[in-house]
C-alpha cells in the first residue's frame, strides 16, 4: 500500500501467469519464479521501514493458456474499482527466461523509466555491461495480444509493459514436456543468472513507477513531489512512425491521412509541453502543478479507446495497437486502418482513420491540460 491518499494513488500492477501446458520452466515459471523474487525484496525494504508512494500491487493469474482467462475476468470484474480506474501501469512478465536477449514490447511513454532501470543492471553476459547496451535502438514495439497485459492495454488503456529474455527466435521446448527444470539448467539459464537480472529489473522499473528507488531520488520524500516518469515525446514520434507506415502500405493513397497527420502534430505540441511543464516543477516543486500534471500523465493512455471497439471485435478499443485480425499474436499499429486495407474496404478504413485522429487529438487535449 502506498503512502498517498487514495484519491491520488496510481496503482502500479506487477502480473505473471502461473498456468502451464507440462512443466513450464520458462513459460511460464521463469517468471512466477522472478515475481516471487520480486515479492521477496519488497518485503526486505518493507522490514525496514520504506513505503512506496504509489501502491504496488502483485498478480498471479490462471488460465493464460486457456485464453487469458484469469487476468481478462478479473479485469471485467474490477474495471470500476479504484484500483483499475486509477491504475497507472501494467508490468508483465510471462515467459521470463528462454534465452539472453532481452526484449521489450509495451506503451512507448513506458520507455524512458524502462531505459533508465536498463542502464541500472547489470548484463549476466557480458562483466561491466549494463542491459540498456541490450536494447537495441531503444524503441518499444506494439503491444498485440497473446499474454496477460491484453485486457489492460487493449481494453482498459492501461499503459502496459511486457519483458523477457529470449534466445532471438523459436526455442525449441515451447509449450511441451521438454520444457522443464533440466532444460533451463543447463541450456536455457545455466547458473540461473538471468532470473536475478529479470527479478532486478521487473523490481526496479516498478520501483521507479511507484515513486521511489530512481537515482539520487529522497525516497522519504513527502507524497504527490514525484511526478509520474512517462515521455510523451516518445509516444508522439511512435504515432509519427504508425502514420507513415500506414501510408507506406499498397493503396495507401485510396485512404485520407490529413486528418491523422493534424491530430499527431498537434499531439507532440502536447507532449512538448507536458515535458517542459515536467521540467519546471520538478525545479519550482510547485505541488498544485505537479499533481494536475500526474493525473494527465496517468490518464492519456486511456483518451486513445474508442468507444465502440474496432470493426468486427468490440473488445479492442485502443486505436493505436492490437493484435491484427488475421494475424494472431502479432501486433497492427493504427489496427482499424489496417484490417480495412487490408480487405479492400476503403470506406471503412477511412471512418477509421477518422475515429483514431479524433482520439489523437483528444488525447492531446487532454494531455494540454489547463494550465
Amino acid at each position: 500500500k502506498g503512502s498517498l491518499p487514495e484519491s491520488e494513488d496510481n496503482p502500479v500492477l506487477l502480473g505473471n501467469h502461473r498456468d502451464a501446458w507440462v512443466y513450464g520452466a520458462a513459460d511460464p515459471n521463469s517468471g512466477t519464479a522472478q515475481l516471487l523474487e520480486v515479492a521477496k525484496g519488497l518485503g526486505v525494504l518493507l522490514a525496514k521501514g520504506w513505503r512506496p508512494q504509489r501502491s504496488i500491487v502483485l498478480c498471479s493469474w490462471s488460465g493464460e493458456e486457456y485464453g487469458l482467462l484469469g487476468s481478462t475476468a478479473w479485469s471485467e470484474v474490477n474495471a470500476k474499482t479504484p484500483l483499475l480506474q486509477r491504475a497507472m501501469a501494467y508490468l508483465n512478465v510471462d515467459t521470463g527466461v528462454s534465452g539472453t536477449q532481452f526484449r521489450a514490447q509495451g506503451t512507448p511513454v513506458l520507455g524512458r523509466v524502462l531505459s533508465s532501470a536498463l542502464g541500472a543492471i547489470a548484463d549476466p553476459g557480458r562483466p561491466g555491461h549494463t542491459l540498456v547496451e541490450q536494447w537495441d535502438d531503444g524503441d518499444l514495439f506494439a503491444l498485440g495480444s497473446g499474454s496477460d497485459y491484453t485486457a489492460f492495454i487493449d481494453h482498459l488503456g492501461i499503459p502496459s509493459l511486457d519483458m523477457a529474455f529470449w534466445p532471438g527466435a523459436a526455442y525449441g521446448v515451447y509449450h511441451s514436456v521438454f520444457d522443464s527444470f533440466e532444460w533451463m539448467d543447463s541450456v536455457g539459464d545455466p547458473g540461473f543468472k538471468y532470473h536475478v537480472a529479470m527479478s532486478q529489473l521487473w523490481g526496479l522499473v516498478a520501483l521507479r513507477l511507484a515513486g521511489s528507488s530512481s537515482e539520487g531520488e529522497d525516497v522519504s520524500a513527502p507524497p504527490s513531489t514525484t511526478t509520474v516518469p512517462f515521455n510523451f515525446t516518445l509516444q508522439a514520434e511512435a504515432i509519427g512512425t504508425y502514420i507513415a507506415d500506414a501510408k507506406a502500405r499498397p493503396n495507401g493513397t485510396m485512404v485520407d491521412y490529413r486528418a491523422l497527420d493534424a491530430a499527431q502534430a498537434k499531439f507532440a505540441a502536447a507532449a512538448e509541453h507536458a515535458m517542459a511543464q515536467e521540467r519546471a516543477a520538478m525545479g519550482t516543486h510547485d505541488l498544485a502543478l505537479i499533481r494536475s500534471l500526474n493525473e494527465r500523465m496517468v490518464y492519456t493512455e486511456r483518451q486513445f479507446l474508442t468507444a465502440d471497439g474496432l470493426p468486427e471485435r468490440k473488445y479492442f478499443k485502443h486505436c493505436l495497437q492490437a493484435p491484427g485480425l488475421y494475424t494472431g499474436y502479432a501486433p497492427k499499429t493504427l489496427p482499424g486502418v489496417y484490417d480495412a486495407v487490408s480487405a479492400g474496404d476503403w470506406e471503412t478504413a477511412n471512418a477509421q482513420a477518422t475515429i483514431a485522429a479524433e482520439r489523437i487529438d483528444a488525447a492531446a487535449t487532454f494531455l494540454m491540460g489547463s494550465i
